[in-house]
Order: C-alpha cells, then structure tokens, then sequence
C-alpha cells in the first residue's frame, strides 16, 4: 500500500485537532502523553523494469565483488506507476565487506563531467550487502534522505521520484520508490520487477508461458502407499512366525 511522502493539510488538520483534545482532558495521574497517528495508505503500487542491459550489468557487480559495491542507474518514468532502469553508471568509491564510502570532492568531480541529460536521469542507486540481509541499514536511510533533500517541491514541469534497491548475492533484493511528484512512498512488497528483454518481451511473460509447459508428477495417493505399508509389514510378521 503506497504511502504518502507529504501528509494532506486535511490529514495534518484532522490529527491536529486529536491532538488538541487529548491534551485539553484532565489527566490526574499522567505525566507523559503518548499518542500513535497512524500514516493513511492507498492500493497503489509499482513497477520497475530493468533494460537487460541494466539487470546483467547489476547482478554481475553483486555476483563478483567480495564487498560492498554501489552504483547510481538512468532511469526514467514511463506512467504514473511505472519506471525504467535503462543502464548503471559506476562512480568512484572505496568498498569493504560491510561499507561503501564516497569522497565528496571525487564524487562531486565525477557528477560534473556527465552530460545534462544523463545528470537529470540519475534516479536510482543501488548497492550490495554481500552475504547479509537487504534491510535497509540506518547509514542506507540517511543515505537516502540525503538524496531526497536535493529534491524542491514540485511543480507541473517537474517530475521528480528517487529508486532504491539493495541486493545480496543470494539473489535477494528489497526495492523501494519515492515519487515526490505523486505524492507516493513504494516500499518494496509494493514494487513489482520486471526485466525487458532484447526483443521487447518481459522476462515474467516467458516465465508464464513455460508454466504452461512444464508440469510437476502427480503423487501417489495415501492410500495406496498406505495399503504397499501394511502387505510389507503383514508379510515380516508370517515370515517371523
């Protein structure tokens, strides 16, 4: 369920005049107030595909680094819900088994030689956690808020949305999507992934077509090994006696 990123000044008034209540009653015995305001959530959710090109290139980098590694991708929306990966872009950066670290000034120099068209498709980042779980970590949050914060509000020209993805070598990856122009937080049982092949085909339209291919053996019934059972064991007991 998708989430919002900016609450509704309608949402903000409606907590605001709980809040308000609570505090106005007389609690004799209360020293603290604790209140849970839950965040609304709608049943939108997303889409990201990946250029054949991107996917092999991501998963080659999580499959033969000993370490961390990291990468920022070109990506672009393709409606409201659905968004590309079109290639990765590899920056400098020094990796550890349980760290990746940028230098900002190499960083900063990096960035200023892309090209425009490739500076404002930058909107994706992924990295790797080697053996580990993909949760997010702490550092990878505020990772991510720092992204987000170069972001103004937008306007009816702009369109602004951030993808994050971390993966391990297990093939395991959590994805997640901000799309600050929709209003829209995708976690990732959210967001679906997809690959686009070389002939414009999606990799989970093949995957369909060989279910209707490739069948599982029925299994025997119960019975009938229950009934091969009990003729082995009646068949031990009149040879013992």
């Amino acid at each position: 369920m998708a989430k919002p990123i900016n609450l509704p000044a309608d949402y903000v008034a409606k907590h605001m005049e709980k809040v308000r209540n609570e505090l106005s009653g007389r609690n004799y015995k209360i020293d603290k107030l604790k209140l849970s305001i839950p965040l609304e959530s709608d049943d939108r959710r997303a889409i990201v595909y990946f250029t054949l090109k991107a996917w092999t290139k991501m998963n080659a980098l999580v499959r033969d680094f000993k370490t961390e590694v990291q990468w920022h991708g070109i990506a672009d929306r393709i409606c409201e819900n659905q968004f590309i990966v079109q290639d990765l872009l590899i920056f400098p950066h020094e990796a550890t088994e349980v760290s990746v670290v940028s230098d900002a000034m190499e960083y900063k120099e990096w960035r200023d030689n892309l090209d425009l068209d490739t500076f404002t498709r930058l909107r994706f980042h992924g990295h790797s956690h080697v053996n580990m779980r993909v949760i997010p970590s702490q550092i990878d949050d505020e990772y991510r808020r720092g992204k987000l914060n170069n972001f103004a509000n937008p306007t009816q020209e702009d369109d602004y949305f951030y993808i994050f993805a971390i993966l391990n070598k297990r093939g395991d990856i959590d994805c997640q999507i901000y799309d600050i122009t929709n209003n829209a937080r995708y976690d990732d049982n959210e967001v679906f992934i997809d690959i686009l092949l070389e002939d414009d085909s999606y990799l989970s339209s093949f995957v369909e077509e060989v279910r209707d291919v490739v069948r599982e053996p029925i299994p025997k019934t119960k019975s009938i090994v229950n009934n091969a059972n009990q003729k082995t064991i009646n068949s031990n007991v009149k040879e013992a006696s």
